[in-house]
């Protein structure tokens, strides 16, 4: 996931290779949509093998809320970063107050050092996080404080769903539809802001960093809220 997101990145946010200014839009729909696509890919196959890790690291059920509060921060942190540094190229000296032409320069640029500190830092992540699995039928390694005598469990073990049982799970529907309508008003906020500050409101170009920089910024905040939320409210309504 992660090749296919660095493969794929810079060329999304740079000119056409080998367009011209008469080339047809279908044509350049055509060459942008193959890295789309990967991109799209790669995206979701990080993020679900991310997601799907907290459950290996910790146990209890309020560490899994706060580690995923932490992660969601650091992700609020990148975007904020991002916008950041949009920001910054935005507000250098520039003719003209629209988007055109003349700023593809920055998104190529923004698009790269955004693709520099994604790869740092998930090569730090792959080598600095640790798994301990446990092959098929054995069992982890006793030590001296380990008891011999392990008390009896109240109800018998649960056997371990396979993905074609996950398919007959009503919960793992309603968690894809959750997290699908979470994820559509997150991507359609961050994909029409831009053009609703500018074709809409008629704002000058600098305002679509600033304006969803406030944004995470706000949303970072905010995540330090969930671990007293979720043992006020409860982890289910939180």
């Amino acid at each position: 996931g992660t090749t296919c997101v660095l493969v794929s990145f810079p060329f999304i946010f740079n000119p056409c290779l080998g367009c011209k200014e008469n080339t047809p839009q279908w044509a350049a729909f055509i060459y942008y949509l193959p890295f789309i696509i990967i991109f799209q890919f790669g995206w979701a196959a990080t993020q679900i093998s991310h997601l799907s890790l907290i459950p290996e690291l910790v146990t209890s059920d309020h560490e899994k809320v706060e580690l995923t509060a932490f992660r969601y921060a650091f992700t609020v942190m990148a975007n904020i970063t991002v916008y950041g540094l949009a920001w910054l190229q935005k507000n250098q000296p520039d003719r003209s107050e629209h988007l055109g032409v003349q700023d593809v320069p920055i998104f190529r640029n923004l698009s790269l050092i955004v693709v520099g500190l994604g790869a740092v830092f998930s090569l730090i992540f792959h080598l600095g996080t640790k798994e301990k699995p446990y092959p098929p039928g054995s069992l982890p390694q006793l030590e001296e404080s380990t008891p011999l005598l392990q008390k009896e469990p109240t109800s018998p073990p649960r056997p371990l769903l396979i993905w074609k049982d996950w398919l007959l799970e009503p919960a793992f529907y309603q968690v894809a539809v959750l997290y699908m309508s979470t994820r559509l008003i997150v991507n359609l906020s961050q994909t029409y802001i831009a053009m609703y500050l500018t074709n809409s409101l008629l704002l000058p170009k600098k305002y679509i960093a600033t304006i969803p920089l406030v944004m995470y910024i706000s949303g970072f905040l905010s995540s330090f809220l969930m671990k007293p939320v979720n043992k006020w409210i409860g982890r289910n309504v939180s």
